[in-house]
This record gives C-alpha cells, structure tokens and sequence, in this order.
C-alpha cells in the first residue's frame, strides 16, 4: 500500500495551508479551479495521513472583486468588507462543492 493511502485514526500534528489572491485568481482574475483541485486532493491525502488541517486564505476580497467585476482593488473599508464578505462566501462554496471538506475547518482571513 502506498504511503500517502495508509489510513489512520490517530491525529498527528495540525497542518495550516495558507492561500493568496494570486494562488487563487489567474492572470485573467478567474478563479483557478484547477489549483483549487489540486488542494482539495492534496488536504484529503493529509487527512488519510491523520493531520488536522486548517486552509486559510487571504484571497476573499479578489474574489470579490472577480465576481463583481471590479478591476481596481477599493481602499475605502465598507467596500473592502463587503467585497470580502462576497468573496468569502463564494470560496467556501466552491470548497464545499469540490470536495467533502466537512471535518476541514476552513478560515477566510480578510
């Protein structure tokens, strides 16, 4: 049996995978649903593994912005935080509904 498919009940050690706007957007500010993949396949060989692991991402208001279709960043705040607000939403669904990430916890830093 391969390494990486060992099962295990015993939690190891907590693994934190940190996420930036520019992993998460691509050039054409899109979100990259193919690193998005290769995250969720990669968290569920670490859990296999027994880790505890905890994604953060400081992508929320990118996305926000990609999905509002917003090309400048905003400085104002009550923007910022809505932008993110959206953002943070939409990546936890895509999480979701890419992969069981149930047991994951998952925090959207802004």
């Amino acid at each position: 049996m391969d390494k990486l498919e060992k099962k295990s009940t015993e939690i190891k050690d907590t693994i934190v995978i940190k996420i930036g706007t520019s992993s998460l957007l691509q050039s054409d500010q899109q979100l990259n649903l193919s690193t998005l993949g290769r995250l969720v396949t990669e968290v569920k060989k670490l859990k296999s593994l027994g880790y505890r692991v905890v994604i953060t991402t400081s992508g929320a208001v990118g996305i926000g912005c990609q999905i509002m279709n917003i090309k400048n960043k905003p400085t104002n705040y009550n923007e910022l935080a809505a932008l993110s607000g959206i953002g943070q939403s939409r990546l936890m669904v895509i999480l979701k509904f890419t992969s069981n990430l149930n047991t994951i916890k998952l925090l959207i830093l802004k």
